[in-house]
């Protein structure tokens, strides 16, 4: 059996950045954020949000100066103050301890990943990280498999993301769907699409719980 890692949300406890981000912008440009601005901004691409912004309250820079300046916030908040899910250092030692093999597949950017997995000392844990665009298709993990020499019933997939799940099932995956604040409205779908259901790392005895799959 291979671990295959998601990021944000799994490893990383970083999906409220997602939401918090438009707002630290916003008033880094000495302007009051809607009280609804995570909302409004969440189904729009960075160049629609840095547009929005821009019209909205009015800013001087231009969209692609915006689009820059929200990159560079992220980057700082990767590289200097994203923080582990909480648990997740006993799940990474035990998959070790078991001499399982363990791979991150992210929609993330690679060198902020590494970034913040070597302040937080967990990238040795890592043989390698892939990227990917999109996790919504099943030929992500049976590329992934291929590339790995194994079949897609050989890889554990970790994951928040429904999409991701039922992909990852439906390639034939073994899937444990982890628990976040950011998918606690799709928790009931994630339940029932998952091998497994971890309402948090340091709920499990992750020893005993992989020699179990």
């Amino acid at each position: 059996m291979i671990a295959l890692f998601d990021v944000d949300g799994v490893i990383l406890d970083s999906m409220a950045i997602w939401d918090t981000l438009p707002i630290r912008y916003v008033r880094s440009k000495g302007k009051i954020p809607q009280t609804n601005l995570a909302k409004i901004i969440a189904p729009m691409s960075l160049e629609e949000s840095s547009l929005y912004l821009k019209e909205h309250y009015q800013l001087n820079a231009s969209s692609i100066e915006i689009q820059h300046e929200i990159i560079e916030m992220l980057t700082t908040y990767y590289k200097e103050e994203v923080t582990l899910k909480p648990g997740i250092v006993s799940c990474l030692q035990a998959c070790q301890d078991q001499h399982m093999p363990m791979y991150v597949l992210s929609i993330g950017d690679e060198t902020l990943i590494n970034a913040a997995f070597k302040r937080l000392h967990i990238r040795s844990y890592f043989q390698k990280i892939f990227t990917v665009m999109d996790k919504r298709n099943p030929h992500v993990y049976e590329n992934i498999a291929t590339q790995l020499h194994t079949k897609p019933q050989d890889l554990l997939v970790f994951e928040d993301s429904l999409d991701a799940i039922q992909s990852a099932h439906q390639a034939g995956c073994k899937t444990i769907g982890i628990a976040d604040p950011s998918n606690q409205d799709k928790q009931t779908l994630i339940k029932a699409r998952a091998d497994f259901f971890v309402p948090g790392f340091e709920a499990v005895d992750w020893g005993h719980h992989l020699l179990s799959l």
